[in-house]
């Protein structure tokens, strides 16, 4: 089984490199076909530094504009692999984090893997508060759960088939990001398939990109408000029980 690995990203230059280096690392660690897609849309400059990036941790770089669930629909059509292992440009992979992902498909019934994402840096007074929050403990699902109905797709990965059939993420919703994770994940249960979820599969996400107070009351605006197109989608839906 091959896997595709899709960075959607857009400068944040001196993070990306890190994380291709650290994805370097665990595509040795894994014996299978394996690629790398970076899908960006940064400034002349900062796109410059990511293509030599991409040069050194041979990786594929695209462009595409504006949308992130863009990005990751263009990342996902252009994969050449069976599994789509979806990543944010703000995070860490671990040395083992491929064959963690790949070991769950063997249930032919999985359709997605969850993995599991700790936070690392500097805990900051906003961030003691924040990280309290319901906004970030979705991070932490694949430490507790079996299997779930959506997961954050900063360390998640889909069959392709199961990408194909769902039309991958909605690039609709009104605020972006927020909210087209949760939908792409329902509609992959809703074709039948699980969710599975490895806490072995383990992704660092930087607090650099989540502590300065303006950008977080904007997520916090664009995942609260996201709920009510959640709910109009899908009627069912239940945030507590996601």
């Amino acid at each position: 089984m091959g896997i595709s690995i899709v960075i959607p990203s857009k400068g944040r230059v001196n993070l990306l490199g890190e994380l291709l280096e650290s994805v370097f690392i665990a595509r040795q660690n894994y014996s299978g076909k394996s690629e790398v897609i970076v899908v960006d849309d940064s400034n002349e400059k900062d796109s410059l530094e990511i293509r030599k990036l991409c040069e050194k941790y041979d990786c594929k770089m695209m462009y595409f504009s504006p949308s992130v669930a863009g990005k990751r629909n263009y990342g996902g059509r252009h994969a050449e692999h069976e599994v789509i292992l979806y990543l944010d440009s703000d995070c860490l992979a671990t040395p083992n984090l491929i064959n963690e992902h790949l070991k769950l498909y063997e249930d032919k019934s999985v359709g997605a893997v969850l993995g599991l994402l700790e936070f690392t840096g500097e805990d900051t007074w906003f961030w003691k508060a924040a990280g309290n929050s319901q906004f970030v403990t979705s991070f932490y699902l694949a430490k507790h759960a079996k299997n779930v109905s959506w997961g954050p797709t900063a360390n998640f990965s889909v069959r392709k088939d199961v990408f194909i059939k769902t039309q991958g993420f909605d690039e609709d919703f009104p605020n972006k990001p927020g909210g087209e994770d949760v939908d792409f994940g329902l509609r992959i249960n809703k074709l039948g398939y699980k969710i599975a979820c490895t806490s072995h599969g383990l992704v660092y996400h930087s607090k650099k990109t989540w502590i300065p107070v303006k950008d977080m009351f904007k997520r916090v605006w664009y995942y609260g408000s996201s709920d009510y197109y959640l709910m109009k989608k899908h009627p069912d839906f239940n945030e507590c029980t996601a």
